[in-house]
């Protein structure tokens, strides 16, 4: 398993191709947010370098991130959160929108039921997880050697609408759904 804590993992951004270091100009999720994005506030979760984050048009951003290397470069003007989105954060934080962008599938099924429970308490209005899909796997269901897991989004939030970005299905859901527990 790769160390995420090291300054190694800042240099590897550093150094990264152009589609990283141009900052998420030409990311098919930075045109599908411009085309989309209504909000005053914006939270990413797992946002490594900013790349998303520091392209979209709110007045408030706020980025978390595990990796402090990697928080540094994130535009200043965000707020900057170190913690790691599966465990308990004693912040009180609310945004407009919290997304994330392929960083679920990374978590097993117990990892993946914390890290929605933050992300439902600091989204105000709408959660948009950006995430790979497995079709056919079971929620829980580890589905590549390398650690990525299949999760039934659906199943804990209510999904009002899905479109593809680059590969990936977008799903945006506005609230906890009724009767299910997330425990």
């Amino acid at each position: 398993m790769r160390d995420w804590s090291t300054e190694k993992t800042a240099n590897w951004w550093e150094q990264a191709d152009l589609r990283y270091n141009n900052r998420g100009e030409n990311e098919p999720s930075t045109n599908y947010f411009a085309k989309h994005f209504k909000f005053d506030s914006v939270l990413e979760i797992g946002s490594g370098t900013g790349r998303l984050i520091n392209s979209l048009p709110a007045e408030r951003k706020g980025a978390m991130d595990i990796n402090p290397y990697l928080l540094d470069l994130v535009d200043n003007k965000a707020e900057k959160y170190e913690y790691d989105i599966s465990k308990p954060i004693p912040l009180n934080l609310k945004y407009d929108l919290v997304f994330t962008y392929q960083v679920l599938q990374h978590l097993n099924h117990d990892q993946f039921l914390k890290a929605l429970e933050n992300i439902k308490r600091f989204a105000k209005k709408e959660i948009w997880l950006i995430e790979g899909q497995v079709p056919n796997a079971k929620d829980g269901e580890l589905t590549h050697e390398k650690g990525s897991w299949h999760h039934d989004y659906a199943k804990y939030l209510d999904c009002y609408k899905i479109d593809g970005i680059h590969g990936n299905k977008i799903k945006v859901f506005r609230s906890l759904k009724q009767g299910k527990s997330n425990e």
